[in-house]
This record gives structure tokens, sequence and C-alpha cells, in this order.
């Protein structure tokens, strides 16, 4: 049986999905935008019509492997960091807020052409429908948490809700 793979759309681990944030964003105008349901204000159902930006790809990329939007799936956020101690002191106070934690240390080479990226990560992991705002509002919370150590939300990732995952393309 083949290991499933983590859909990220960060560039370094394709063919996943995973999402580089290299801003900031501020953090009271998206918590309550993502305290509103996504709908397409007729029908009550879950849109998939994102935005154009690299969080709206990903969660077209989850659609596009069968994963269903309005069933809740493991998402992992994903914080860079300087080094051990700093991913831990991350780790503990986004554990307080409820994320399930772990820390790892990157010992991969990066390409020349490529910004070099802390060695050290945490992944937060949630249980999260997988909206827009919702995902936002996450990386938001989590970059709050993470910057004051010297760390930073480096994007998201999940292997969606999908029974069976299409065959890789060719």
């Amino acid at each position: 049986m083949a290991a499933r793979q983590a859909q990220y759309a960060r560039p370094l681990v394709q063919p996943c999905l995973a999402v580089d944030n290299w801003g900031g964003w501020t953090l009271d105008a998206l918590v309550g935008a993502a305290l509103r349901r996504q709908t397409d204000g007729r029908s009550g159902t879950m849109t998939t019509d994102y935005p154009n930006d690299a969080d709206g790809d990903a969660l077209r990329r989850v659609v596009a492997i069968g994963s269903d939007m309005s069933r809740p799936m493991d998402i992992d956020f994903e914080i860079a960091a300087p080094d051990e101690a700093t991913a831990k002191r991350v780790a503990d106070e986004a554990a307080k807020l409820g994320y399930r934690t772990n820390i790892w240390f990157d010992d991969e080479e990066q390409d020349l052409d490529d910004k070099p990226l802390p060695p050290w990560t945490c992944t937060c992991t949630t249980t999260m429908l997988a909206e827009y705002d919702a995902i936002i509002a996450v990386q938001a919370e989590l970059d709050a948490i993470a910057r004051p150590f010297g760390a930073y939300v480096d994007g998201w990732g999940t292997f969606g809700n999908a029974q069976k995952l299409p065959p890789p393309a060719l």
C-alpha cells in the first residue's frame, strides 16, 4: 500500500499543496471574518470560489483531490523557527490554544536560488473546516504567537478528507 502524501502548496515539497506566508496579518480583522461561515449567499452551501492567492490556490487543490469542504479535516500549520528552543516555546504556546504540536529539524539541503529557511519547524495541527477566512485567521493567530520568539508561519497543508486519493498525474 502506497503511503499518502500531505497536500501542501509549498513549492519545495511538490506535488503537495503548501502556502508560503512572508507577510503579516491584522489579527482583529481576520478573526471576525473567520467566524462567518463561507457560503455562496444563496443556498447556504460551501463555496469553492476562493481568492486568487496562494491560500485560495491550495484550497482549490484540496477540492480537486476530492475532499468534502463541508466536513472537517486535519490541517497542519508550519512555523519556521531558528533553533530548537524557539520551536519548543512556540509549540508550548500553541498547545495552550488546543493545537496538536510536533517539532522537527530539517536537515535537507536547500536550493541555492531559494531564500534560506530556518532549520527547525513546529507543526501545529487542528481539525477544522478548510474555509479560506478560517485558514487566514489561524495563520494570523499562530504568527502572533511565533513572531515574539523570532519564528513565523511558513505555510499550511492537509491530506484532506477524501476517502480515496486520485492516482498521481503522469
